[in-house]
């Protein structure tokens, strides 16, 4: 959704009214064909493009998915994505 513009839900909503300069750290959880699905790198590459160097991305990492499935799609653990978030901040 962030990816088109739709904007139906309080994340994305805030997302697509932040100003131009905020940074941000996105740390995406799925199973992992639903991350190698094609849509959703297309997507990731517009985020890159749109955002650039204020797109932190923090994973996924591989492990046991909730879906009992070995592999990558699972969010990093929260420590690393509290460290990325805590950097970013510092660094504005």
């Amino acid at each position: 959704k962030a990816a088109n513009g739709i904007a139906d839900a309080l994340l994305t909503t805030v997302l697509l009214a932040l100003p131009s300069d905020t940074p941000m750290v996105l740390a995406p959880a799925m199973n992992t064909r639903m991350w190698e699905n094609p849509a959703v790198q297309r997507n990731l590459g517009i985020l890159r493009d749109l955002y650039g160097r204020r797109l932190h991305q923090v994973g996924p990492v591989s492990k046991e998915l909730a879906c009992r499935e070995e592999g990558l799609g699972a969010m990093a653990e929260v420590g690393e994505i509290f460290d990325v978030v805590q950097a970013v901040l510092l660094r504005s």
